[in-house]
């Protein structure tokens, strides 16, 4: 029988108390528990089911779920690394207020399976079994130009290269400037819910970049108890891609809008953050034009890393034997 048990079977004084306690600590009764806060804790289990729902709002901040129906809502995704890829297409209207050049947002809603995002649904709404992102769908911007890029199987045009000649078109009847700055609609939002279950030390053992978006998104408690991150991965939509809402006579009335979700471990999202970091560095100081960061872009996002990491380390075994041959020649 433990000294805890033997003090707590009859009155013990304040002395003998302290001595019980200071003899568990000694013996490791308090292990666990120290253990425990050492280290960051991810609200959401590992393995646990998640519901996830995107509404759409004029609004940067969204409170009306009462009166609004998400435009997607999945149930059952899976909080692993090896989750499936879920993905819809939607068909957004185009109302009075984007032709006024107004304002569309998207805001994205990951639940604890049985949880409301709603924080006025009262017992089941829990702030640390939601993480949530608001993404502008509505961008302002000159109207990008067509490249020429054909597709390398059947040389037909890519399907947005017509519509960038088609506005290119009607904005040159109606008279417009080339370099008029226009509302644009960017026709995906692909989604990634950080996966981690790591143990970093408290404060310390967590990546910087990491740590530094879940203090800036407040998902992180003073204990160290930390909400899962809800990322946006922009890299995969070019600026190609964007649609024009209301520059031309025959604007469409509806706008097709992408969505897609998967998990994303933790060293993919600072491999994505650099490259983010870096194709900005390279537009700002070393002069790059945008169409060749965008072709830069490309070529990292939408190549599978195998064939990418062939190509770079063929692409090295050249310039080596370039080098040496260069060497060795008189």
């Amino acid at each position: 029988v433990s000294a805890a048990k033997l003090c707590s079977a009859r009155n013990c004084s304040l002395r003998e108390k302290m001595l019980v306690s200071a003899l568990s600590l000694l013996s490791g009764g308090g292990a666990s528990a120290a253990q425990q806060a050492r280290y960051h804790k991810n609200a959401f289990p590992p393995g646990e089911r998640l519901d996830l729902r995107v509404y759409l709002s004029e609004w940067p901040r969204f409170r009306d779920f009462n009166n609004t129906e998400p435009i997607w809502h999945v149930s059952g995704l899976l909080h692993a690394n090896d989750a499936p890829q879920q993905s819809t297409t939607v068909q957004v209207p185009v109302t009075g207020h984007l032709i006024a050049n107004g304002s569309l947002f998207a805001h994205a809603f990951i639940t604890r399976e049985g949880r409301s995002p709603d924080p006025a649904a009262t017992g089941s709404y829990d702030p640390w079994a939601t993480t949530t992102l608001t993404q502008a769908l509505v961008v302002h911007g000159a109207r990008p130009e067509p490249l020429g890029l054909r597709k390398l199987t059947t040389g037909e045009p890519a399907p947005w290269e017509e519509e960038l000649r088609r506005g290119a078109v009607a904005a040159a009847i109606a008279g417009q400037p080339p370099d008029r700055w226009v509302p644009h609609w960017k026709p995906a939002l692909h989604l990634s819910l950080i996966v981690d279950f790591e143990p970093h030390e408290l404060f310390r053992g967590m990546p910087p970049h990491y740590q530094h978006h879940l203090l800036q998104r407040r998902l992180m408690d003073r204990d160290g108890t930390y909400k899962p991150l809800l990322y946006s991965n922009e890299l995969t939509v070019m600026r190609q891609h964007w649609l024009a809402i209301n520059d031309s006579a025959v604007s469409p009335t509806e706008l097709p809008l992408e969505l897609s979700w998967s998990p994303m471990g933790v060293k993919r999202f600072a491999w994505m953050q650099q490259l983010e970091a870096s194709f900005k560095m390279n537009e700002d100081k070393l002069g790059i034009s945008e169409k060749e960061s965008e072709d830069m872009r490309g070529m990292f996002v939408h190549t599978p890393p195998a064939l990418l990491y062939t190509t770079m380390g063929v692409s090295a075994v050249h310039l080596l034997f370039d080098v040496l041959f260069r060497a060795t020649s008189p």
